[in-house]
């Protein structure tokens, strides 16, 4: 309950009972002041003035009751529609821990796996590890890496929206090396999706068109040749 409706509560009666007060207290001085024929008179008379100020005391009485019930039920009505709002509307606009979690979920992925930071929340980079050149069949090898991060979405993302995302460097026919994209992308999805926790995964292919190096030195073109694995935590 709000603290404003409990201080209300408390002053409202506090005022009630003085009232009450009140009134015992000048009626009793009133008929100690006058003989016992005036008594009576005045006795009649506060009699009345008992009863309108009994009347005027339930009406106060019974709208302070209604106003402290109305205060109350708008106080539950708005803590029951926080609570019934689902948990990742309310983080929604949260900010990302980039450094510290994002350094936290690669010491758990171990090697193989580099993790960065995009606007979705966080992506994981597996290298060419996971093909053989032109192949877009999974390697054993690389299959324990994706068991990994299947391991560390079902244990801190689960219930995420998953992205899989193949790429490729520039060697070749553009036409080819989208086709290949799409190919690894769509495997690595497939190994995942059966594994993962009401985890809804989507998968897609870039070709070369998003590097994150030069393809002009061996090294470029071998970090290029990846498949990228979002996951959306806005």
């Amino acid at each position: 309950m709000n603290a404003l409706v409990t201080l209300g509560m408390v002053v409202y009666s506090i005022i009630c009972i003085l009232l009450i007060l009140l009134i015992i207290i000048q009626g009793g001085k009133a008929e100690g002041l006058f003989s016992s024929a005036q008594a009576n008179v005045l006795g009649s008379q506060r009699g009345d003035a008992l009863t309108k100020a009994t009347k005027v005391l339930s009406t106060v009485f019974i709208v302070g009751a209604l106003l402290i019930s109305m205060a109350i039920s708008a106080q539950k009505t708005a803590f029951e529609n926080v609570s019934d709002t689902p948990s990742r509307d309310l983080n929604a606009n949260m900010p990302i821990n980039n450094d510290e979690e994002r350094r936290e979920l690669e010491e758990n992925l171990g090697e193989n796996i580099t993790v960065d930071t995009v606007p979705e929340g966080f992506v994981l980079r597996l290298g060419d590890i996971l093909f053989n050149t032109d192949s877009y069949v999974l390697r054993d090898e690389a299959k324990e890496t994706i068991d990994r991060i299947i391991n560390a979405i079902n244990r801190s993302y689960s219930g995420r929206e998953i992205i899989v995302q193949g790429h490729t460097d520039n060697v070749g026919e553009e036409e080819y090396n989208q086709i290949l994209s799409e190919n690894r992308a769509k495997a690595v999805a497939d190994y995942i999706s059966p594994n993962l926790q009401s985890n809804i995964v989507s998968h897609s292919g870039f070709g070369d068109k998003n590097p994150i190096a030069s393809n002009d030195t061996a090294e470029g073109r071998r970090r290029n040749r990846r498949v990228d694995i979002i996951i959306k935590l806005r």
